[in-house]
C-alpha cells in the first residue's frame, strides 16, 4: 500500500520540476532582455517575466499547501545561454523552456491529487502556449 506521504512528495516533486522550470525561463528571459534593444520588445519581455514570477509566487504557495519546501534554484533542460549568446539563441532556449514547462504541467495535471487543480494549471499552460506565440511574433523568433 501507496502512503499518503509518498503521494504527497509525489505531487510536490512534481510542481517543483515545473517551479524549478519556470525559475529558468524567468533567468534566461532577463538574459534576453540585456541584449534587446527595441523598447517595445523589451516591454513585451518584461510582462512575460513578470507573469512568470507570478506563477512561481503561485506555485510556492501550492507546494508550501502540500507540506514541501519549494525550490529556489532555477534548473530546465536546456544549459542556460552562454554571456556571448545571441538575442536569438536565447529566445530559442526560452522557448524550449516554455515547452518543457508544458510538459511537465501535462504530466502533473494527470496526478490524481492535483486533478482537482487542473484549471489553474491548464491556466499556467494556456500562458506558455500563448507566450511562446507572442514571442515568436512580436520579437521575431523562429
Amino acid at each position: 500500500m501507496v502512503g499518503i506521504g509518498f503521494l504527497v512528495s509525489a505531487v510536490v516533486t512534481k510542481l517543483n520540476s515545473v517551479l524549478a522550470h519556470e525559475r529558468a525561463c524567468i533567468a534566461t528571459l532577463r538574459q534576453a532582455e540585456t541584449k534587446c534593444v527595441d523598447v517595445d520588445q523589451r516591454t513585451l519581455l518584461r510582462r512575460v517575466i513578470h507573469s512568470c514570477e507570478s506563477i512561481c509566487a503561485e506555485l510556492d504557495n501550492a507546494i508550501r499547501a502540500f507540506g514541501g519546501e519549494p525550490v529556489t534554484t532555477q534548473t530546465g533542460a536546456h544549459p542556460p545561454p552562454g554571456s556571448e549568446s545571441s538575442f536569438a539563441d536565447i529566445l530559442k532556449t526560452v522557448e524550449a523552456t516554455q515547452r518543457d514547462i508544458i510538459v511537465r504541467l501535462d504530466t502533473a495535471r494527470n496526478e490524481p491529487d492535483l486533478q482537482r487543480y487542473g484549471e489553474p494549471l491548464s491556466a499556467i499552460r494556456q500562458f506558455h502556449v500563448e507566450s511562446i506565440r507572442w514571442l515568436a511574433d512580436a520579437l521575431g523568433a523562429k
